[in-house]
């Protein structure tokens, strides 16, 4: 529910996060990162290990950036 509240309330505000953005954050991540470059199996069969799809991660994920932004926005 709490998320939920903090969706609401962040798209009140005008936040938002782009598939893009998303996209480029995740391959920063550097538990998906061999030899320096991203690599795509490695991200699959992370999250294959966790019981997670891309879809899942990427939309919990976007999630974390958007409270994070809310939380920036609250702050200001």
């Amino acid at each position: 529910i709490e998320q939920k509240v903090i969706s609401q309330e962040a798209e009140r505000l005008g936040l938002r996060v782009t598939k893009n953005e998303i996209r480029d954050k995740i391959l920063e991540i550097p538990a998906f990162i061999t030899d320096g470059r991203f690599d795509e199996s490695r991200y699959r069969y992370m999250l294959s290990s966790s019981h997670l799809t891309p879809e899942d991660f990427e939309e919990s994920y976007s999630i974390n950036i958007l409270t994070s932004r809310w939380l920036s926005a609250r702050r200001e």
